[in-house]
C-alpha cells in the first residue's frame, strides 16, 4: 500500500475457464451463414454442442441459488421493457439443487459436496 494507491496482482491456471467464467452458450445458426466453410454449419456442429454440454453437465443456475445482483439485473430488464431477452445462461457448473440461501449459515463448507481437499 502507497498511500491512497494500491496494487493488486493475480495469477490464474485454467485457459478458457478464466476467460468464459463457464459460460457455454451455442453460436445462433446465423453464425454460420457467411465467412465459413460449406461444411461448417449450425446442423452440423450441433450434435457436439450437445455431446460438450452434456459432458460438462451444463445447466442454469437452479431457481433458490439465483443471487440478489441476478434478480436485480431481471427487474432492470423487465422495467426497461428487455424481459425477453433475459434468460439465465447455461453454465458448465454442478449445482447442489438442494443448497439455497435460506440455510443455516448457507456458506458454510459443511454444505459443500467438493472433497476436503479442495475446500
Amino acid at each position: 500500500m502507497y498511500g491512497r494507491m494500491a496494487v493488486a496482482q493475480g495469477a490464474g491456471v485454467g485457459g478458457g475457464s478464466l476467460i468464459f467464467a463457464n459460460v457455454v452458450v451455442d453460436a445462433p445458426r446465423d453464425t454460420f451463414d457467411e465467412g465459413w466453410p460449406p461444411e461448417i454449419t449450425f446442423d452440423e456442429l450441433r450434435p457436439y454442442y450437445e455431446r460438450v454440454g452434456e459432458m460438462l453437465g451444463v445447466q442454469p443456475l437452479p431457481p433458490g441459488q439465483l443471487t440478489r445482483r441476478y434478480r436485480l439485473i431481471q427487474e432492470a430488464a423487465r422495467s426497461t421493457g428487455q424481459a425477453a431477452r433475459f434468460r439465465a445462461l447455461p453454465l458448465a457448473v454442478t449445482f447442489d439443487p438442494a443448497w439455497h440461501y435460506g440455510l443455516e449459515d448457507p456458506f458454510s463448507g459443511r454444505h459443500s459436496s467438493c472433497p476436503r481437499s479442495f475446500r
